[in-house]
């Protein structure tokens, strides 16, 4: 299985191993505001599987990158999926929540978004 939204011939980092094509992936960006959540369940997951320093200092490293993006651009964070591929749909509620005209801000729930 290929998801083709995000496939360029990726290689590890840390020694240059290409990721095989029909090896899944899945990319967390700092904007998707459940990120930095979903590492740290990962993290705890990391611990609890006994992943050595190496991996621990990397998620700590991550981690913090996530959270500092986050706090520079609050008005950029996201829900996941909300774009569907097409960003010129999107509009900002008055708390700075991105997501489709109409829907209701996720914060308030009674406002609608504004362009």
């Amino acid at each position: 299985m290929s998801d083709h939204k995000f496939r360029f011939g990726l290689i590890k980092r840390s020694n240059e191993d290409p990721i095989p094509e029909d090896e899944p992936i899945f990319i967390l960006r700092a904007r998707d505001h459940l990120a930095i959540r979903t590492l740290q369940l990962y993290e705890e997951l990391s611990v609890l599987d006994g992943c050595n320093s190496y991996q621990m200092s990397g998620l700590t490293r991550v981690l913090g990158a996530f959270r500092a993006w986050a706090d520079e651009h609050p008005g950029l964070m996201k829900e996941p999926g909300v774009t569907q591929g097409m960003p010129e749909n999107l509009v900002r509620c008055v708390h700075g929540r991105v997501d489709l005209p109409g829907a209701p801000c996720a914060l308030c729930e009674n406002e609608e978004m504004e362009k």
